[in-house]
C-alpha cells in the first residue's frame, strides 16, 4: 500500500472525525472545491449550504498533519472564477495543493453540452491567471493523471513541468488506434476505428470502435 486518501466533500467533517481520520492513518484528503463563493458552489452542486459546510471541513483539516488537496472541476458555471478560488486557497489554507481538472465530456456520464461544458479557449485565461497567483503564493499546483485532465497543450508553458505526466515504465504496453474508410464509404460517418493494446508480455487486447454515431459523437464498440 502506497499511501491512504480520503476523497471527499468534506461536508461532514470537524475537529474530532478529521483528528480521528488522521489518527487512523489517512495521509491526504483530496476535498472538491468549486468555487469561490457559496451563491456559485451550491448552484453548481444543486446542494443549498454544502459550500459553508466544505469550508468547516477543510479548516478542521488545516492544522493536521495530512496533506490537503482541492480538486477544482472547470464548468461553464465557474470558468472565470478559478483566480478567485485560488486566493481564498491563499488565504485560508496556505499548505493545501490545487488541481485543476476540465469535464470529463468524453464519457458517456455527462452531458454533451454547452451548458455545462467550457472550450479550452475559454478556460485558458482564467486558468493562466489562477496558475501564475498560485505559483507567487507558494501554493503547488498540479495535473491529474486520467481523462478529466487538463490537456497538456493547454497548459502554459511555464507550468507543464507539474502537469506532465511520469515517464511510463518499459514493460508498460503499448496502444494503439488504427482508423480507416471502409471501401465504398462516403463521408466521415463511415469512420471505422480500431484500438490494439500490445502487453508487456507479447498478449494483444483488440477493440473494434465503430461506425461513428455522427449525431451523438458516440462510438459503437465490439
Amino acid at each position: 500500500m502506497r499511501a491512504i486518501e480520503l476523497q471527499t466533500n468534506a461536508t461532514r467533517l470537524d475537529a474530532a472525525l478529521a483528528g480521528a481520520l488522521v489518527e487512523a492513518g489517512v495521509e491526504q484528503a483530496t476535498v472538491s472545491l468549486h468555487a469561490s463563493t457559496a451563491e456559485l458552489s451550491d448552484a453548481i452542486t444543486g446542494a443549498p449550504g454544502t459550500f459553508v459546510q466544505t469550508l468547516r471541513g477543510l479548516d478542521a483539516l488545516a492544522p493536521l498533519p495530512v496533506r490537503v488537496q482541492l480538486n477544482f472541476v472547470f464548468c461553464q458555471a465557474n470558468r472565470d472564477d478559478f483566480p478567485n478560488v485560488v486566493e481564498l486557497v491563499v488565504a485560508r489554507w496556505p499548505r493545501a495543493g490545487i488541481t485543476p481538472i476540465f469535464v470529463g465530456s468524453h464519457t458517456d456520464v455527462v452531458p454533451r453540452t454547452t451548458l455545462l461544458i467550457p472550450s479550452f479557449s475559454d478556460i485558458l485565461p482564467p486558468l493562466t491567471r489562477g496558475l501564475e497567483r498560485a505559483r507567487a503564493a507558494g501554493i503547488g499546483v498540479g495535473g491529474l493523471d486520467t481523462m478529466c485532465g487538463l490537456p497538456l497543450c493547454l497548459v502554459p508553458p511555464s507550468e507543464r513541468d507539474a502537469f506532465s505526466s511520469a515517464a511510463l515504465p518499459p514493460d508498460a504496453g503499448r496502444l494503439t488506434v488504427r482508423y480507416a474508410f471502409p471501401p465504398g464509404s462516403r463521408g466521415s460517418s463511415s469512420l471505422q476505428l480500431a484500438s490494439v493494446f500490445e502487453g508487456a508480455e507479447g498478449s494483444v487486447l483488440k477493440r473494434t470502435l465503430g461506425p461513428l454515431d455522427r449525431s451523438s459523437g458516440s462510438l459503437s464498440a465490439s
